[in-house]
């Protein structure tokens, strides 16, 4: 097996239960607005970090400035795409 096999394999293991959340998720409510806490705690991520992925427009706010919300289906998608390029998890 070459490293590139390899890599990709790692990969697919971790993203596989992302997705698996992904595909529930758009069966059932993806569209729901959720609070920050609801949003962090799917995510699992800290409020700071959906705050930095609204910043930097990974994520759009779709309540007011005092009153964030934001969509399930789109957290769950940041998550994914973050998780694809973050750092490197610890085992």
């Amino acid at each position: 097996m070459s490293f590139e096999e390899i890599l990709r394999a790692i990969i697919r293991e971790e993203l596989a239960p992302l997705e698996e959340e992904l595909e529930r998720a758009l069966g059932t409510g993806c569209d729901e607005l959720l609070t920050p806490a609801q949003a962090a705690e799917l995510a699992k991520v800290a409020p700071a970090t959906l705050r930095k992925w609204a910043r930097t427009g990974a994520l759009t706010n779709r309540g007011s400035p005092r009153a964030s919300r934001y969509r399930r289906s789109e957290v769950l998608n940041v998550k994914v795409a973050d998780r694809m390029v973050g750092r490197p998890r610890h085992v």
